[in-house]
């Protein structure tokens, strides 16, 4: 996808400091202090937790510095997670990917149709991984029982779906470009349009498929100078 040529630096530390009570398994998101990279924070099993580090992938891999230094340098750069560190143990190496989000030029073909990771892949911030995933898997499974009942496995009839699935995802796409771009702020932009928190929700859960489920773009584009993408994923 040319629009988010990304790339992660991650590992995993043993007795990193989590939040308390219901909030102890909480994901917690980050950026660094000026915005040119930001941190997830996801608690594992075995007090283990994964923290990584996702931006351009031009700025965070080439800089001439090996993995393991890059990494610590943006860790410096990003306050709100030294102090969950401070009593921590790296466990294992670092590891790193680049250029991550694709999509497959072809969904479905005579007797198969891609689903899950095969099909694509778009970004970790919104964790749409799993979601999309099950989506994919309920209407592939709709659309065999449907081929078999009428005795066609075609790419046609396996892969009915994909277009519609692309249409809606594309409303994540844009939630993806919106976080990506440094000068726009959720924050600012539902205080300034509160009619849409309802329609910034849905998206978040899940919901891209309901009428309306865009309209708020209608406003989030020109707030951002259009930057936000406008493209469909093919």
């Amino acid at each position: 996808i040319p629009d988010l040529r990304k790339a992660a630096i991650w590992g995993y530390y043993k007795n990193a400091m989590r939040d308390e009570g219901d909030n102890s398994g909480a994901t917690i998101v980050m950026h660094t202090n000026q915005k040119d990279s930001w941190f997830w924070f996801i608690p594992l099993s075995n007090e283990v937790t994964s923290i990584g580090c996702v931006g351009d992938s031009d700025y965070l891999l080439k800089t001439g510095l090996d993995s393991e230094a890059r990494y610590q340098q943006e860790l410096d750069r990003c306050p709100g997670l030294q102090s969950r560190l401070e009593k921590a143990e790296r466990v294992g190496k670092i590891n790193v990917a680049k250029e991550y989000s694709y999509w497959t030029k072809q969904h479905s073909g005579q007797g198969w149709v891609l689903i899950g990771d095969a099909f694509g892949f778009l970004d970790p911030i919104y964790s749409s991984g799993v979601y999309f995933a099950l989506v994919m898997g309920e209407r592939a499974a709709d659309a065999v029982i449907e081929g078999f009942e009428q005795d066609d496995l075609s790419a046609k009839q396996l892969g009915t779906w994909c277009e519609d699935f692309k249409r809606g995802s594309r409303w994540i796409h844009k939630l993806v470009d919106a976080f990506y771009t440094k000068d726009f702020s959720f924050g600012g932009f539902m205080r300034d349009n509160p009619q849409f928190r309802g329609n910034l929700t849905d998206l978040l859960i899940g919901r891209i498929f309901n009428d309306g489920v865009g309209d708020m773009f209608e406003k989030m584009d020109p707030a951002m100078g259009n930057k936000v993408s406008s493209q469909a994923i093919a």
